[in-house]
C-alpha cells in the first residue's frame, strides 16, 4: 500500500476528526463511529474533543504549516491554559491547573509555538518572544515538579506508621 503524502493525510485527518463544539476547536481522540470505551492515554476528553489529541493535532498543524488550523486550535488552547496556571494556588482546583499546565501540555504548547514561528517569520522579534516564553515554561515547570515533591512528602507523612 502506497502511503499517501503528509499534506494529504492532514487533509484527511482534519476531514475526519477536527471539530468545533460551542465554539470550541479541537480534535475529536475517535472518529464519531467509535463506540469503544475511554482509554487512560487518552486524557480528558470534553464533549467529543480530546485534549491530548487537540495538543498533538496543534504542534502537527504548525509542523505541516497549516497555520490557520493552528491558530484555530490555538485561539481555543490558550485560554485553557491560562485558566489552569491561574487556578494552580485554589484549593481542590490547584491539581486540575497543574495537571492542564504540566510538563507534557507546556513542552506540546512550546513545540509548537515554534513550529508556528518558524513558518511565520526568522525575525528577531520572534526569536526574543520565544525565549520569553521558554523562560516562563521553565518556570512554571520548576514549580510542578516542587508541587509534585510536596505532594509526596505529605503522603508519606500521612501514611508513615
Amino acid at each position: 500500500m502506497r502511503r499517501k503524502p503528509p499534506k494529504q493525510q492532514w487533509a484527511l485527518y482534519k476531514h475526519n476528526l477536527m471539530t468545533t463544539k460551542f465554539g470550541v476547536t479541537g480534535v475529536r481522540e475517535y472518529l464519531p463511529a467509535y463506540r469503544g470505551r475511554w482509554t487512560p492515554d487518552s486524557g480528558p476528553i470534553i464533549s467529543g474533543i480530546g485534549v491530548a489529541a487537540s495538543g498533538l493535532a496543534l504542534k502537527t498543524a504548525a509542523r505541516v504549516g497549516d497555520l490557520e488550523t493552528y491558530d484555530r486550535i490555538a485561539r481555543c488552547a490558550d485560554p485553557l491554559i491560562a485558566t489552569c496556571h491561574a487556578i494552580q494556588s485554589i484549593p481542590l482546583l490547584g491539581i486540575v491547573g497543574k495537571i492542564g499546565s504540566d510538563l507534557l501540555a507546556s513542552s506540546v504548547r512550546l513545540t509548537a509555538q515554534v513550529e508556528a514561528i518558524r513558518d511565520r517569520s526568522n525575525s528577531k522579534e520572534c526569536v526574543l518572544n520565544l525565549e520569553a516564553r521558554f523562560r516562563t515554561t521553565r518556570q512554571r515547570l520548576f514549580k510542578t515538579q516542587e508541587f509534585f515533591k510536596q505532594i509526596k512528602q505529605e503522603a508519606q507523612t500521612q501514611w508513615a506508621y
